[in-house]
């Protein structure tokens, strides 16, 4: 049975890397937060809260995002990106992030 008086889970630093990385790789592809929103079938305010981590991602909806946004979900893990290098943002670099 469940504790009505249990906490909900916190976010975590992993969720708000998460959520970086969807809001990145969205603007990326030149996506609005209402577009991307749209295909999920959700409201533009549960992608700004997945975005900047106050939400959890499930995995469906990771999944989803992946496939909208034409990347592998194992890129919203990839290790922080660095701030530059000659060739660029380095979550740019990763396969198949941006076309």
């Amino acid at each position: 049975m469940s504790n009505p008086t249990a906490k909900p889970k916190q976010t975590t630093a992993i969720d708000h890397g998460v959520g970086s990385r969807i809001a990145f790789l969205r603007a990326a592809n030149g996506l609005s937060q209402s577009a991307l929103a749209s295909a999920l079938g959700v409201s533009f305010q549960q992608v700004q809260k997945n975005e900047t981590g106050k939400n959890r991602v499930g995995a469906g909806r990771l999944q989803a995002i992946a496939e909208r946004l034409g990347v592998p979900v194992s890129s919203f893990f990839a290790p922080e990106p660095e701030a530059s290098s000659e060739n660029g943002p380095a979550l740019l670099r990763v396969a198949g992030a941006v076309e």
